[in-house]
């Protein structure tokens, strides 16, 4: 959690929003591991159930294994993104609420899954380059 308040605060996301059942951000690892960001401008949300607090936003997109290529058929950025536990995966309540799925490709690796902070870190980057170059849909 410490690093995705840090990746929040590095690529200006509007807020980190989290359910009841997320890691505590004042936990001290969380504070270590956020280096100072929890304390700046990126407002940190407990929103309770995900579900009540997400239906009916306007695009909810989720990173799982099963999404469209991030590179390739990805077709915009802009809702909310979910970045979910990596040994449990996506509720069972969110997938209703889902308007899409993204992934990132491995071109050449085995492992079975990123870690949520490494994969918000790609996902973040990308945004943020396409934002960069004129290309966000």
């Amino acid at each position: 959690m410490g690093s995705l308040i840090r990746l929040a605060d590095w690529f200006g996301v509007e807020a980190v929003i989290c359910s009841s059942d997320c890691v505590e951000w004042t936990n001290p690892k969380v504070i270590q591991a956020s280096m100072g960001s929890f304390i700046r401008k990126t407002p940190f949300v407990e929103a309770g159930e995900p579900g009540s607090f997400l239906a009916g936003k306007n695009r909810v997109i989720a990173a799982d294994l099963a999404g469209e290529d991030l590179y390739r058929e990805f077709g915009g950025f802009a809702g909310i993104f979910i970045i979910s536990n990596e040994a449990n995966g996506l509720s069972s309540v969110l997938e209703p609420i889902i308007t899409s799925k993204v992934h990132i490709p491995s071109p050449t690796g085995s492992a079975e899954s990123l870690n949520a902070a490494t994969a918000a870190a790609v996902l973040l980057g990308e945004l943020t380059r396409r934002q960069l170059t004129g290309q966000l849909k």
